[in-house]
């Protein structure tokens, strides 16, 4: 018989896949209600595109003209300002995300993801564009539909002051 001394705790924990596993994307996320962070992600495929290896010392800058958004990568100090990509492969930034929000009219109140493509016009800068996932259309070539899913698993852990015994 084993007897696990100590009170167990129960811990939920969320996997989450990617929206778009083959498809080189950065997720503006939903505006926090309150305080919180008005944050961007980027998928794997984005982070390999983009050269990241999510050091926490790295750097990226959008630009804009028109109708248009740009992300480079300026971690090797193209550009005297840029946002820290942490190590999870997210930036912050609430002007950058208020000011796409009014000029490109997006609605925050749920999650914009943008396809990243190469920008032909345009040296060391990829483009932006919106991935219009409410349209009814067929999606644009390349994109992976695969819907988000969630899954929650349940784990029992034994806090780390127990001990167990076995007393066979």
């Amino acid at each position: 018989m084993q007897i696990e001394f100590g009170i167990p705790t129960r811990r939920t924990r969320t996997v989450k896949e990617e929206k778009y596993p083959n498809t080189p994307v950065v997720t503006m996320c939903q505006k926090p209600e309150q305080r919180g962070a008005y944050k961007f992600e980027f998928n794997q495929k984005a982070l390999e595109l983009m050269k990241f290896e999510c050091t926490g010392e790295e750097s990226v800058a959008l630009g804009f003209n028109d109708s248009r958004i740009f992300i480079a990568n300026v971690t090797d100090g193209t550009f005297d300002s840029g946002y820290r990509v942490a190590k999870q492969g997210t930036f912050s930034n609430s002007k950058v995300y208020e000011y796409m929000e009014a000029n490109f009219e997006l609605d925050t109140s749920s999650e914009n993801v943008f396809r990243i493509e190469q920008a032909e016009d345009v040296d060391n800068a990829y483009e932006l564009v919106l991935i219009d996932s409410t349209s009814d259309s067929a999606p644009d070539e390349g994109v992976d539909t695969d819907l988000l899913t969630e899954e929650t698993v349940a784990t029992t852990e034994v806090d780390s002051s127990s001990a167990v015994l076995d007393l066979d």
